[in-house]
């Protein structure tokens, strides 16, 4: 009994002493709406005077990955200094889900591969996940910089002392702030691919305010404004509370009178369909990943899918129906 007593004595102040450390020596606790590359790039700003990219290695032990919104970095580390009151793994969780775009991508997942992406993460498999889910988070539609908004810039410098990179800047297809409506900027960063130890924070030399770096909107504004407040929602949304099946597609079309797809002339119909609507939308299937994309949201065609892909063919989808419903006599606000 007394040796169980010493052993947990010795593991409190174990963890004692190293929340001590973090908070001394480590990087400071994340901001509302802060990406976890943003937490690591303040870090390296605030104490690597000499050689960030080292300091940020021997005091994170980052791996070799490389970064990406939707990337932890250091889990352990940062969500100890984030939530400091739960146990470890409910800390990690919490992280993942306030402080990187994941949540965004994995609510289109269904819920047994978005939970076991989650679980991987947390018990620190990263390598693992992120070999094996990039591609989803890769595809055509994504920022190649890093976006900042000028007003929460400006406003970050005199609050904290200096930018942050913020989380709701990088959704694929958001184009102005959610918190100003003002236009977002492109930043000198690159969006993913940057080792971690070389991030680096909002400043004005690398977010500059120039015309030639104000987003440019993949669709029209009235698309781009509708799958810019869902993109927003995704970020609040459970993993795999978004996910839609094949067959659900499917059953959506047929009310379209589009047909059940047993011929490639019906599936034909659909794509050439929803062409027409997104070029009238001012965008182009194209510029939203390979030629067959479409195809692989409502037929066996086995090829990684978007969320930007989803929001896209699903706003297609309401206004149709909202079209099938009026000439049939239907209210579709009613429904």
């Amino acid at each position: 009994m007394a040796r169980a007593s010493t052993k947990r004595r010795r593991t409190r102040r174990g963890r004692a002493g190293g929340h001590t450390f973090l908070k001394t020596w480590g990087p400071s606790a994340p901001h509302v709406d802060e990406l976890a590359i943003s937490v690591v790039a303040r870090y390296a700003r605030d104490w690597g005077y000499l050689d960030g990219a080292s300091v940020v290695t021997a005091g994170l032990g980052l791996t070799q990955l490389l970064s990406h919104p939707a990337a932890p970095g250091p889990l352990q580390t940062l969500a100890a200094i984030a939530f400091p009151e739960y146990a470890d793994h409910i800390a990690r969780m919490a992280f993942i889900r306030r402080h990187t775009t994941l949540p965004y991508f994995l609510a289109f997942e269904p819920r047994a591969l978005a939970k076991a992406v989650l679980c991987d993460l947390v018990s620190g498999k990263q390598r693992t996940v992120y070999r094996a889910y990039r591609p989803a988070m890769t595809l055509c539609g994504q920022p190649e910089r890093l976006r900042f908004c000028p007003r929460c810039l400006r406003l970050d410098a005199r609050r904290l002392g200096g930018g942050i990179w913020h989380r709701s800047h990088q959704l694929p297809a958001l184009t102005h702030c959610p918190r100003h409506g003002t236009p977002l900027l492109d930043s000198d960063v690159p969006y993913t691919g940057s080792p971690w130890s070389e991030l680096r924070a909002p400043s004005a030399h690398i977010c500059r305010e120039l015309a030639e770096n104000i987003t440019k909107p993949l669709f029209g504004e009235a698309l781009t404004q509708s799958v810019a407040a869902a993109s927003i929602r995704l970020l609040g949304r459970s993993p795999g509370s978004a996910h839609v099946s094949v067959d659900a597609y499917r059953r959506a079309l047929r009310v379209l009178g589009l047909g059940k797809f047993s011929r490639r002339v019906q599936t034909r119909a659909v794509v050439d369909d929803f062409s027409k609507w997104l070029r009238i939308n001012g965008g182009e299937v194209s510029s939203l990943g390979p030629a067959r994309w479409p195809e692989s949201l409502f037929t066996q065609i086995e090829s990684p899918t978007s969320p930007l892909q989803h929001l896209v063919f699903r706003c297609y989808l309401s206004d149709r129906l909202r079209v099938v419903s009026f000439h049939a006599g239907v209210d579709p606000e009613a429904e």
